[in-house]
């Protein structure tokens, strides 16, 4: 009883401490989601809500279209000053759409590329830029000051946010080497750097349109914008593209961090705590088996063996040798039958052979069983008597049934 009790008593401290882990597992896990995937759907501190709704409605809800295919698909080939916005990890369209960018920007049109990755076929194929002196480098940091060139005397300051701490992040920004080929040429004016001059958003002209690339497109997500400075930054960021007629949101050729990198830091346990069903399922089983094991190891009774009474075989042995009497003319016949259920018997019961009544088996049988071995002498003595005898008497076959008896009710 006392084992049980203690058993119990451990399974529901551990059951106790589990739950309690969980908890705290799940106060130390992140209520948001720290991924920077640029959707503009969602509220999460990197995700692009709040740049999105500033954007429509600054220009109205018939001048804010989202595009949800191939642009080719979708904006005519007239449209002038309008502006083609598309913000995420990195940027990829096919030669077709390439081709519909070199039209749309030379005939009066801007794009905005702010993504971690510069769109190099688009620049290699709508300026002819070399992809060698088309890339990104990095620069790694928790906090990093920003600034326009035309307005050297405005800083502003931000830090890269995970959860509760400030972790460092592989901020991106253009080379020299990038920005010297180029300047040189009359392609590229920068327009804002990040700490030591590192340029981070730049304007190229092209025909009558113009291309911008923002290296940093964390700066326009929601985390920043919710503050004054985020916000501040952001409006100057679209302050130097200047009002078109018409955004058009890039929501088809959309990327955002890739899966290993977003993923990484994420165990299976924050992934099953993050999502509310499964959260509940995992609690619910937890649970399930605490009180599974309290009332499983509770004290049982143990089965009772059901032990059945002896039965009295003398009136079973007696039947039997009555019905073999009845069924034989003579006591050679019955006394033979006796003799055969015996050693049937003893080669059963202690695997002896007794066939021939040797000396040595009878002595085992007799070690084995605690009836003397004069008796068990006696039993073959008596049947070779019947055996050979040409008119045996009932009284011999009765002996023998005597001593056959004896040696059943107190043979072991």
């Amino acid at each position: 009883m006392k084992r049980i009790t203690l058993v119990i008593f451990i399974i529901f401290v551990a059951g106790c401490l589990l739950i309690l882990g969980v908890f705290y597992v799940r106060s130390m896990s992140a209520k948001y989601s720290w991924r920077p995937r640029y959707q503009h759907q969602s509220k999460e501190p990197y995700d692009t809500r709040f740049i999105f709704e500033m954007l429509k409605d600054s220009y109205g809800d018939s001048n804010f279209i989202l595009v949800n295919k191939s642009p080719e698909k979708l904006i005519n080939d007239t449209v002038i000053n309008s502006l083609y916005f598309n913000i995420g990890f990195r940027t990829y369209y096919d030669s077709a759409t390439v081709q519909w960018f070199v039209d749309y920007i030379r005939r009066g049109n801007k794009a905005f590329f702010a993504s971690e990755n510069i769109p190099s076929q688009i620049l290699e194929n709508v300026f002819g830029l070399d992809s060698s002196y088309i890339f990104t480098n990095l620069y790694n940091d928790s906090i990093i000051h920003t600034l326009f060139i035309d307005d050297s005397n405005m800083i502003y300051k931000f830090h890269f946010q995970d959860g509760k701490k400030k972790k460092i992040y592989s901020w991106k920004y253009l080379p020299d080497s990038c920005l010297n080929h180029y300047w040189m040429r009359g392609l590229i004016e920068p327009l804002s750097v990040i700490d030591s001059g590192r340029v981070n958003f730049i304007e190229i002209n092209y025909g009558q349109g113009t291309v911008y690339i923002l290296t940093t497109p964390l700066l326009l997500t929601n985390y920043y914008l919710i503050k004054k400075e985020g916000f501040e930054y952001a409006s100057d960021v679209f302050e130097k593209t200047g009002k078109a007629n018409t955004i058009y949101w890039d929501n088809f050729n959309h990327f955002s961090l890739p899966q290993d990198i977003q993923d990484e830091g994420m165990n299976p346990l924050k992934f099953f705590l993050s999502q509310k069903s499964l959260r509940w399922g995992w609690y619910l089983t937890i649970i399930v088996l605490i009180f599974f094991f309290i009332f499983h190891l509770k004290r049982r009774q143990k089965p009772i063996l059901i032990k059945t009474p002896d039965k009295n075989t003398s009136i079973e042995y007696a039947k039997t040798v009555g019905l073999l009497h009845y069924r034989t003319d003579t006591h050679g016949n019955l006394s033979e039958q006796l003799m055969r259920i015996f050693l049937s018997y003893t080669k059963g019961r202690y695997k002896i052979n007794l066939s021939d009544g040797r000396e040595e088996d009878i002595k085992i049988i007799s070690f084995h069983s605690g009836i003397d071995a004069k008796h068990i002498k006696d039993i073959f003595t008596n049947y070779y008597l019947i055996k050979h005898d040409s008119e045996p008497s009932k009284s011999d076959t009765i002996k023998l049934y005597s001593l056959l008896e004896y040696f059943y009710k107190n043979c072991k």
